[in-house]
């Protein structure tokens, strides 16, 4: 893209560091970084981009612009070169190691130097330097080693690709680990020159190689054709390779050995799923028996253990012939007093082991490694590649590799035979852990690996369709780019304060003021008066109103108050109007699409904008017979297909916090007026978020109900899909979490008794759940620091009072994106807001860039999004609709009917105006809710330090609404709730 001028280097080089600087404090993966002169080879190579012909530049500079990350023992000139260990700390590379200049030769541009173990000698990587590189899936796990650092930015999203070292697995656990691919290439293909350690024995080049990790499969035949340099001819990179010609052999384990760790089910199954996936295609698929496979472990030790100079930790300058005593550096380890790390001793305490064999034992060894390699390249030829675990288990805790030191056969085997290998992931585990297994083939047969990686990336979907791909990275690029823009387009700031609220009646819960006008001691017509005066005082500050119906409120309220003065005090009628007119008296609001009869219900369209409801929606007349008085109808974007609210009748919503920040949409005018005190309650509709994210962005309650729960007749646009209302659903918007339970019981009707909310809920007892992973695996918005942080204080509430809490990891939660939208995408029939049946969207988008459409971009925006369904194959839409349902069998399994899930509804807090175009993927944590048919309910927890409203939202089980509604409620009581804007 950069080659092509569609990109600028520095842009992208800018949004990597941007990354690095964001997640290293979560993962400690950086030795030391180049930001400034990688900034500014950026800059040149967009001149010299601006100044040369594409096609000379793809020739000579093929990754010009391109940024990636180094590890830290594979040489790059002027970083350290320590290999963790403080004897080395200040030692600097003095020219780059030649895998490293041959990408740099290229273009690329090199970011950093990543964290390793001490001499690249443990499978965890840990340093008395640099400490320890957690796991960005799981931070209480290990990234892996040697090239863990790398590893954990690349699973991290920081780095695009990198460069590791591979001896015993170095490339491809870490991969495995962090969910990334990595490429063991055939001995010797790539040159090691310049890495460190190093050893004179010419053997230890079979052992050792250097090779890319990335995240994306694509980008591997790229990346070692250009680090492989003179060598690349003998890998034979540009021959096409065609899929349907490879043989497929597969291994789960390494058979029965009693020092094997056994494979995990997880692995096993993916391993199952990859091999049906080309028999259904008509590969030939063969179970593999390789003899001596079982001896793995001891066969590839033999090997590691016949080098006869292995580089040592403990090496002396001023005293090379010293023997350290591995048993007193042990205890130093014990007691925190060793120099060296405790890995780096128990490496040379397992190498010593080679002196219990008996020589002979270990010149069997090697003559069986000999001859499982001959087999294995005899049996895969220049046409076969095998299928193996890459690890037995998913990415260990900290500390646990010392007890799985035998898992390492897996990997280290292949180094030992000189085999290419290819690690590609596979999803993930039960605890939300990558998975994945190695594609290993002949020497010099590195191609056939890569092809079937590709493959397997395609049809598992471990990066998301092309289009879905590409859009996320071109808005984070916009997010980047607009964001300075759009603060000036917004206009200036407020400067007289928002109208404070001077008739305390308005700051009365809707329970409290039914309670008051049923006892006499409120007059309804006192109460509506008040909200008229109160929405003609802000609504030209806000524009949330459609139309209005005052003079008849005032008459329904008149009404109520004649149905008390019947009552004349009885304290028997006066409890039968609690009971079948709970709301008698009380003003509500009305979101546009869900039908108040006589008033608008033309959907912010053109050519609907003289339609009005012949009926009220059935949600509406519940809570009309319970004596609520609708006083209007509120904005919503042009057929509620917006997270803004905006169309061409109405106009532009503003935030009562912020004018120069949207109150989202769709339920975004019943936000705006809820937030800023002119409607005490709300009746809102959500098909992804559309009460929620409103709820966050103006600082007020929304409850989007169990699915099925509320109806949706009246509501418009309509969806001739039976499953539609399994996704939209209608529920309550409010300032008072008090009110959600009374609300949602009317809207409810005859399924209120399917959730039980009379039934006491002690939220002491209620089980506090949270995302041990906050981040998507495909988000274009990462989560800002204070939504973070209102999460992290809503737990540390309910743990300060002695709740229980506990972090989950829900397989597939992290595909929250692909599933939502594959869902969505599942209904038929849907609406059209266009005046023929099959649009020319790319007309109707060039007419609404002149002015010439009916229509807003914002919908035709939708309508294009939800085009790329065309991208996914019906293989890969039927595997995500059943990951999906394995989720919601999941999330129903754990949360039960005590548990409540805590999580975001929008990564960051009430959006500039037009800013939610480069912001579609945060949408996904509330459409992956409605998605699964569960309750939630958004909580307001406070201010960010710019005064907008941040919050989260509370998810249970099918038809547990009432924990969300508690939970609700006990933290308005903590955090004080809606608050007026100042």
């Amino acid at each position: 893209m950069a080659q092509s001028r569609c990109l600028r280097s520095e842009d992208v080089v800018r949004a990597y560091i941007d990354r690095i600087r964001e997640v290293n404090p979560l993962i400690n993966a950086v030795v030391e970084e180049r930001f400034e002169a990688a900034i500014e080879e950026a800059r040149k190579a967009d001149v010299l981009i601006g100044e040369t012909q594409p096609l000379w530049l793809i020739k000579n500079y093929p990754l010009l612009g391109v940024p990636f990350t180094v590890k830290e023992s594979c040489g790059l000139r002027g970083a350290p070169i320590t290999g963790g260990s403080l004897a080395r700390k200040g030692v600097r590379a003095t020219v780059d190691g030649e895998a490293v200049a041959h990408l740099r030769a290229a273009g690329c541009i090199p970011l950093l130097v990543s964290n390793t173990p001490e001499y690249c000698l443990n499978w965890e990587s840990y340093n008395h330097l640099t400490g320890r590189t957690l796991n960005p899936y799981d931070s209480r796990r290990t990234a892996g080693g040697s090239s863990g650092g790398e590893g954990a930015l690349i699973g991290a999203g920081a780095s695009l690709f990198g460069v590791g070292s591979d001896v015993a697995g170095s490339i491809r656990v870490p991969a495995h680990f962090n969910g990334i691919f990595g490429h063991k290439p055939t001995a010797g293909a790539i040159s090691i020159h310049g890495h460190f350690p190093m050893s004179t024995d010419e053997k230890f080049a079979r052992l050792l190689t250097v090779g890319p990790m990335s995240r994306y499969a694509k980008d591997l035949p790229t990346l070692l054709h250009i680090m492989a340099g003179p060598n690349a001819s003998r890998l034979r990179l540009d021959e096409s390779v065609h899929t349907k010609d490879i043989r497929i052999l597969y291994a789960e384990d390494m058979g029965f050995n009693l020092g094997h760790l056994p494979v995990d089910d997880d692995i096993k199954m993916a391993l199952y799923r990859a091999v049906q996936y080309f028999k259904g295609h008509g590969l030939v698929t063969e179970r593999a028996e390789f003899e001596h496979m079982a001896d793995g472990m001891e066969l590839a030790f033999s090997v590691l253990q016949s080098l006869t100079d292995v580089p040592s930790i403990f090496h002396n300058p001023d005293n090379p012939k010293a023997n350290p005593s591995l048993l007193l550096e042990l205890a130093r380890c014990a007691v925190g007093l060793s120099q060296y790390s405790l890995a780096g001793v128990m490496f040379y305490v397992i190498l010593g082991l080679k002196n219990f064999f008996a020589t002979e034992r270990l010149e069997q060894y090697q003559q069986q490694a000999a001859a499982l390699r001959k087999q294995m390249i005899d049996t895969l030829g220049t046409d076969g590649v095998f299928f193996f675990p890459t690890y037995p288990t998913a990415a260990l805790r900290h500390y646990e590799s010392f007890g799985h030191i035998m898992g390492v056969g897996y990997t280290m085997l292949f180094n030992a035979l000189g085999l290419p290998a290819t690690h590609v992931p596979l999803g993930f585990d039960r605890n939300g852990l990558p998975i994945g297994i190695q594609v290993v083939a002949a020497p010099y047969q590195d191609r056939l690996g890569l092809c079937i990686a590709r493959e397997l990336e395609a049809a598992f979907g471990v990066a998301m369709e092309l289009l879905l791909k590409l859009v996320a990275l071109i808005l984070r690029v916009v997010n980047l780019v607009l964001g300075p823009i759009l603060a000036r387009l917004a206009g200036p700031a407020r400067v007289d304060p928002f109208p404070a609220i001077r008739d305390e009646l308005l700051r009365l819960p809707a329970t409290e003021l039914a309670e008051r006008i049923r006892h006499g001691k409120l007059r309804s017509v006192e109460l509506v008066r008040a909200y008229v005066l109160r929405i003609r005082e802000v609504n030209p500050l806000i524009n949330a109103v459609v139309e209005e119906r005052f003079e008849a409120a005032l008459g329904e309220a008149a009404e109520a108050d004649e149905r008390v003065a019947a009552c004349g005090g009885d304290e028997q009628a006066v409890k039968e109007l609690a009971r079948t007119s709970p709301l008698l008296g009380v003003p509500i609001t009305v979101k546009e699409s869900c039908s108040v009869k006589g008033l608008s219900l033309g959907g912010g369209v053109v050519r609907r904008q003289n339609l009005t409801a012949q009926e009220d929606g059935e949600a509406v007349g519940r809570l009309r017979r319970a004596g609520a008085i609708p006083l209007l109808v509120s904005n919503t974007p042009e057929y509620c297909m917006a997270f803004e609210s905006y169309n061409n009748v109405t106009g532009r919503t503003l935030n009562p916090y912020d004018p120069r920040r949207t109150p989202a949409g769709s339920s975004g005018g019943e936000g705006a007026l809820l937030g800023a005190g002119a409607s005490v309650c709300g009746v809102g509709s959500d098909l992804g978020g559309s009460i929620r994210i409103p709820a966050l962005f103006c600082g007020i309650f929304g409850h989007k109900p169990s699915a099925g729960i509320v109806p949706i007749k009246g509501h418009m646009p309509v969806c001739g899909d039976a499953h539609f209302d399994q996704y939209l659903s209608l529920g309550p918007m409010c300032r008072y979490a008090k009110d959600l339970p009374l609300l949602l019981e009317i809207m409810a009707g005859p399924n209120a008794s399917r959730l039980r909310l009379a039934e006491p809920v002690n939220v002491d007892k209620v089980k506090i759940y949270y995302p041990q992973k906050l981040d998507l695996t495909v988000n274009a918005v990462p989560i800002a620091p204070e939504i973070r942080e209102s999460l992290r204080s809503a737990l540390k509430y309910f743990q300060n009072k002695g709740g229980y809490t506990e972090p989950l990891n829900f397989r597939y939660f992290a595909d929250s994106m692909q599933l939502a939208s594959t869902e969505l995408q599942s209904l038929t029939d849907v609406p059209n807001v266009f005046a023929t049946a099959r649009p020319n969207l790319l007309w109707e988008l060039l007419k609404v860039t002149f002015r010439q459409s009916e229509h807003t971009f914002a919908t035709i925006f939708m309508y294009l999004l939800s085009a790329s369904k065309a991208t996914v194959s019906e293989q890969n839409r039927a595997r995500y609709r059943q990951m999906a349902a394995e989720l919601k069998q999941e999330f129903t399994d754990k949360l039960a009917t005590d548990g409540v899930f805590l999580m975001p509804s929008f990564p960051k807090p009430a959006l500039r105006h037009y800013e939610s175009f480069g912001h579609v993927t945060g949408f996904m944590y509330t459409m992956i809710i409605n998605a699964l048919g569960f309750p939630a309910t958004q909580v307001p927890l406070g201010f960010n330090r710019d005064g907008l409203p941040v919050g989260i939202q509370v998810v249970a089980g099918p038809n547990q609404d009432r924990l969300c509604l508690a939970v609700a409620q006990e933290l308005e009581q903590a955090f004080g709730g809606w608050q007026l804007p100042k």
